[in-house]
């Protein structure tokens, strides 16, 4: 991931982030409240050692050095501690102030400070003084060679050295940034959904024919386009188009799958507009609702759901009786039918390759909208026997690890994979730059299926080979 990705994850997931800090911010507010403070004072002394007779000024300093080495430890002794004890007469053992003082000597150097820490500054000042001198009495009755000499000190610190409010609470919400950040960018990661063409094209390898940006106009009337308007939505499907032809692609009677990861991808209005769109382009169109668990496209066209595919390939009905005309100019469909308790057989069935071979005899293109992959099997059995299968993700939604399931999917059953299509994309800010840059980024388009663009001469020409049911339909359409 780029910097500007990580960026956008962490500005995606600003709530973990938020969370994060408040946790961290009440975490380190619980630990000043609950923390008793602790106050220091300190005494630094100077070791002097006289010089015996014939002992040099070096000599009497390397055993004045040594000779700190060994104070320092005595500091911290029980036998300092009852001294003190004695002395102060405060609340406390020897075995406690022993505990509260400790000793160091900065290297190579003669001198030492002792550091007194405790919860009580009154205490600990009383001990600090003590320690400034009983221990110069304690080191002389132990050696006579040695002289101490306070240097600095004793003295207390007016503020408690710990809990440290500002430093511990920045250290909160600083903990609290760093893993919100890292949990944003992990759940990212995990969960990363398609909002680029190259996050798309790493994933699964194929290009995106198509960016539908969200048109919130369509929740409030019908999903499927006019094509005889020239709205955003509308050019929009039509780049689609452009995008599955390429020079020399004249052969006619292709077969579109149009499917997804899982449903709620807007999968089913693709399918329809994308027949619409290629109706409006002189092809003769037929509309297939191949999803024969949860159809939609009669509900959309506004067409009988039965008889539809269901019976055709059941053999309850013939095609040319379940075929119907719609709205749009030189476009049928084929609806689903009752929904039967076989679909993956049906589509897999001899039956349903017999009926593809008819329909690539009677259409220039066929768009099939097939159910999501991953749920279920039939939209593999469908693409399979198609020309070439169209994938839908949902901008922001359907996980990449999602579409290379799906894609695999249908490579295992043998599948062509023409595409990805992202639905619902934004209409302005950064999901819209990337909605011009994947068409840039997409520049190598797929084999193309036969959806080559139209001249008056072909969109005049009527296909003779139509049934006698099929070809009147067909002019009807073309007359309104």
């Amino acid at each position: 991931m780029s910097i500007s990705e990580y960026l956008r994850a962490i500005a995606r997931g600003w709530w973990m982030v938020a969370i994060a800090v408040i946790v961290g911010a009440s975490a380190a507010a619980a630990f000043i409240a609950t923390t008793p403070p602790t106050y220091a004072g300190s005494v630094t002394f100077f070791v002097n050692t006289t010089p015996g007779t014939g002992v040099s000024p070096l000599q009497s300093d390397q055993y004045a050095q040594q000779r700190v080495a060994t104070y320092v430890r005595l500091v911290s002794s029980d036998r300092l501690a009852r001294l003190i004890a004695a002395d102060t007469h405060i609340d406390q053992s020897p075995q406690q102030i022993a505990a509260s003082i400790s000793g160091e000597s900065p290297l190579n150097t003669v001198l030492l400070t002792a550091t007194v820490q405790g919860a009580s500054r009154s205490d600990v000042a009383a001990v600090t003084n003590s320690v400034s001198t009983q221990f110069v009495k304690m080191i002389r009755s132990i050696d006579p060679t040695v002289s101490l000499e306070v240097t600095s000190g004793p003295t207390v610190l007016p503020a408690p050295i710990a809990p440290r409010k500002n430093l511990d609470l920045g250290v909160g919400i600083l903990a609290g940034l760093v893993i919100g950040s890292g949990a944003a960018i992990l759940r990212q990661t995990l969960h990363a959904t398609a909002r680029s063409a190259a996050a798309l094209s790493a994933v699964g390898g194929t290009a995106v024919l198509g960016w539908i940006a969200n048109d919130p106009a369509v929740r409030k009337g019908s999903v499927v386009i006019d094509a005889t308007t020239r709205s955003a939505r509308t050019e929009a499907f039509r780049k689609l188009r452009t995008n599955l032809q390429f020079p020399g692609a004249t052969e006619r009677g292709s077969v579109v799958v149009v499917t997804s990861s899982d449903y709620g991808e807007g999968r089913s209005t693709t399918a329809a507009n994308l027949a619409v769109i290629c109706a409006e382009a002189g092809k003769k169109t037929l509309l297939v609702d191949g999803d024969l668990r949860r159809p939609r496209i009669a509900d959309y066209l506004d067409v009988k759901r039965a008889p539809g595919l269901a019976e055709v390939l059941a053999a309850e009905a013939s095609f040319d009786d379940s075929v119907q005309p719609s709205s749009t100019k030189g476009m049928l469909v084929l609806a689903s039918g009752f929904v039967p308790p076989n679909p993956a057989e049906l589509l897999g069935s001899q039956a349903m390759t017999d009926l593809l071979i008819d329909l690539r005899r009677r259409f220039d293109i066929v768009i099939v909208d097939s159910p999501p992959l991953l749920p279920v099997t039939d939209a593999a059995v469908a693409a399979s026997q198609s020309d070439g299968a169209i994938v839908v993700v949902r901008y922001g939604r359907t996980r990449l690890a999602h579409v290379a399931s799906a894609i695999g999917a249908l490579e295992s059953a043998n599948a062509r994979v023409l595409g990805c299509v992202v639905t619902m994309a934004p209409r302005k800010g950064a999901g819209a730059k990337r909605a011009q840059d994947a068409m840039e980024f997409s520049s190598v388009r797929p084999q193309g299926v036969g959806i080559s663009s139209s001249d008056p001469e072909s969109e005049a020409d009527v296909d003779q080979d139509l049934d006698e049911r099929a070809q009147p339909l067909l002019d009807d359409e073309i007359a309104t």
